[in-house]
């Protein structure tokens, strides 16, 4: 330092007191490469000033430094009154100005920067918690602007050649994502709006994950199991909240041990589970059982049932019967259709009382009337004539082939208008009585409420104001097992053979008998014919009349 002081122009040192601040200052000035710098001591600190400047530029005090203010409130203080980016700023760099990097307040906008000069963009802009990537002005907690052809406000993620994007949608209600390689790709691949769906390959998603894709192979959505060797692949679904294992469905492949087959069960408190349906690879389907070997619908199980009146058909004949509780494992609304239908029977099912007596079977059938009708439900039945039997007169004669339960009968059948749930139809309805009504896209068998003279009030609304009244329910529904009736004609055939043999017995014994008398005659005629030709004969004459005397 002394070196350097003998080298340059003398320094001139001047002590004075400025009584009015109270402050004793020692000002020093030296000239350094045509710069005037002037160094005071002030009341607990150090101050720097340039020049003639009266304001000290640089300030040390109480281990605080500030430069353009006198009263550091920390260990840096910036303070400038121009309100400008140089002011505010504190820059990194070369001396070329061309790669610096600054960082401080932004006079403009009032955000603290962080930027680099040599790309003539902001780099970081932190406001009031939110932190703007490549932008000058906050657009978002996160926000990208540097790339031609992404998202404004979007945050870009860069591997390489390939791309990726996310940020809130241009209305503020989707958190977005894009993907691609060298431009932005027109649909977001994944979507979470404002209610919490979430959307792949879908921007609208109306339920809480809604998937669309294009791809046809092997599914849209694909669950693996990570092990080397094959296993289970389900999902479980919860109907409660609670999430607990009781309430659990499962669906997937190899659920409770049937690897490679595709299951749906019921998780049953965390102790196994049942399986309700399985497919097997090669196409076999079980309800109620694992094992679906014996068809390729195979069942194991049943509900046990009212069906009311119905037919039957067993490997001991067909018929029908009054209502009944059975058990059911399959139950179809309309018909089932088959190549060939087999019912097994086995004798050690049933407790045989008796054989039938066959000629009082006979005698039952013959007292049956085979009729001529056609049904009054020609909507559910057609018009068609049938040649059948009447169930009350069948009751008459052979009362266990007929059954009573409840159904209804259609004996209104008609149309009527209805307000309010009353119908406006004459009929003799009566309160308390059930009646079927139909609309277009309903119907049941409900009660009576109110009966007057020309309408009737139920609890049924129909849609469009119109009704169809089928008819009453009835508690004497009779339905006649042909079953029952086709065995009493079995039986009753078999009388009638019976008989028959009987009569072609005795036929065949009385033509014997007669065989055997013709043959008689015919040795006696034959000796009569014998005697006369002997007789015809002269010497055989002569030797007669000698015996004759």
């Amino acid at each position: 330092m002394k070196k350097f002081i003998t080298k340059s122009r003398p320094m001139l040192l001047a002590a004075r007191n400025r009584s009015s601040r109270g402050v004793r200052r020692f000002s020093r000035w030296a000239a350094f490469s045509c710069a005037l710098v002037a160094l005071s001591l002030l009341g607990g600190g150090i101050g720097v000033a340039q020049g003639q400047q009266s304001a000290e530029a640089l300030t040390i005090k109480d281990g605080n430094v500030g430069i353009g203010t006198v009263a550091p409130a920390s260990r840096l203080s910036i303070i400038d009154g121009t309100n400008t980016v140089a002011g505010q700023q504190i820059r990194i760099g070369s001396n070329s100005g061309t790669t610096d990097y600054t960082f401080g307040r932004n006079p403009t906008t009032g955000f603290l920067d962080f930027s680099g000069s040599q790309t003539g963009s902001v780099g970081y802009t932190f406001s009031g918690g939110n932190v703007t990537v490549g932008k000058s002005t906050a657009g978002g907690n996160y926000a990208q602007d540097a790339q031609s052809g992404w998202r404004d406000g979007y945050m870009l993620f860069r591997a390489g050649a390939q791309k990726a994007s996310i940020g809130m949608d241009s209305g503020g209600t989707k958190l977005q994502l894009f993907t691609g390689s060298t431009s932005e790709d027109s649909t977001a691949r994944l979507t979470l709006d404002s209610s919490g769906n979430v959307g792949i390959g879908k921007t609208d998603p109306a339920k809480a994950l809604d998937i669309f894709s294009t791809d046809s192979g092997f599914g849209m959505l694909r669950v693996n199991n990570n092990a080397a060797t094959a296993g289970e692949a389900t999902i479980g679904f919860f109907d409660t909240s609670a999430r607990t294992t009781n309430t659990a469905w499962v669906a997937g492949v190899g659920g409770w041990g049937n690897t490679g087959d595709f299951v749906i069960g019921n998780q049953n408190g965390g102790a196994g589970g049942d399986v309700r349906l399985l497919i097997e690879k090669g196409g076999n389907v079980g309800i109620g059982t694992t094992t679906p070997t014996q068809g390729k619908l195979v069942i194991n199980g049943s509900v046990m049932t009212s069906t009311g009146a119905y037919w039957y058909f067993t490997s001991g004949g067909s018929g029908s019967a009054g209502d009944q509780v059975q058990p059911y494992s399959i139950w179809a609304s309309d018909r089932i259709s088959a190549s060939e239908f087999n019912a097994r029977s086995d004798g050690r099912l049933k407790n045989v009382q008796r054989r039938s007596d066959s000629a009082n079977d006979l005698l039952t059938l013959l007292t049956i009337e085979v009729t001529d009708y056609r049904y009054q439900d020609v909507i559910g039945n057609g018009d068609a004539s049938h040649k059948k039997l009447i169930a009350q007169q069948v009751e008459k004669v052979f009362p266990q082939a007929v059954s009573k339960q409840t159904d209804v009968v259609p004996d209104i059948y008609q149309r009527a208008s209805s307000v309010d749930g009353w119908v406006e139809l004459a009929t003799d309805l009566k309160k308390g009585e059930r009646v079927r009504l139909i609309s277009e896209k309903a119907e049941g068998v409900y009660e009576v409420l109110e009966a007057a003279k020309d309408r009737f009030r139920t609890d049924f609304k129909p849609d469009g104001g119109r009704v169809f009244v089928f008819g009453r329910q009835v508690n004497d529904f009779r339905t006649l097992d042909y079953d029952a009736v086709a065995m009493l004609n079995v039986s009753a055939t078999q009388e009638l053979k019976k008989e028959k043999d009987a009569q072609v017995k005795a036929l065949q014994d009385e033509n014997a008998s007669l065989r055997s008398q013709l043959a008689d005659q015919e040795k006696r005629l034959a000796a009569i014919e014998t005697l006369l030709l002997s007789a015809c004969k002269p010497a055989a004459r002569t030797a007669s009349l000698k015996k004759l005397d």
